[in-house]
């Protein structure tokens, strides 16, 4: 999309949301071709569906971002989804901090924005991406504020993709 014009974003994401309410209800096509098979088409459905509504809906983009990436896709490797997911959690904390009324929701959201940026980071240096700069610098003010120091990141960002990546839809 070129930058600024959204004049279709409406329509892709109503054509995303039919195409996955089709598949999830066993209605295929003969041929998923730009895509190899259900799972790749799913995931980026989802993955238009998020990227669409970010600027928008954090919430529908951070859901639909986790969705894309239960799938053995290209885009369970990019940062780009990550972020959408951190982001959220980002706008989360905000919201709970400024309410300061419940500090166990704040502490999720901070350990939850961890673990989305940190997985960020760690794609995005795969994937040499240039916003892998401000993520990593973004994720080290974050562990430092959680942690109360920097040691140890490197080992949190390594160990991030050993536990599972936290559904937003049920926090």
């Amino acid at each position: 999309r070129e930058s600024g014009d959204k004049a279709y974003e409406t329509d892709a994401v109503t054509f995303a949301r039919k195409s996955v309410e089709l598949l999830e209800a066993g209605k295929l096509p003969q041929s998923f071709a730009p895509y190899k098979d259900q799972g790749e088409t799913s995931g980026w459905m989802h993955f238009i569906i998020g990227f669409l509504s970010f600027e928008k809906d954090a919430k529908t983009a951070a859901e639909e971002a986790y969705k894309a990436v239960q799938f053995e896709t290209p885009i369970k490797n990019d940062p780009l989804p990550y972020y959408m997911i951190a982001s959220y959690y980002e706008d989360l904390y905000t919201k709970f901090s400024t309410a300061k009324t419940e500090p166990a929701k704040t502490e999720k959201a901070i350990d939850l924005m961890l673990d989305a940026y940190a997985r960020t980071c760690k794609r995005a240096e795969v994937t040499k991406n240039p916003g892998n700069t401000q993520w990593k610098e973004r994720l080290a003010q974050i562990y430092k504020f959680r942690k109360k120091t920097d040691a140890g990141l490197a080992d949190f960002i390594a160990a991030t993709d050993s536990m599972p990546l936290a559904d937003p839809a049920k926090f």
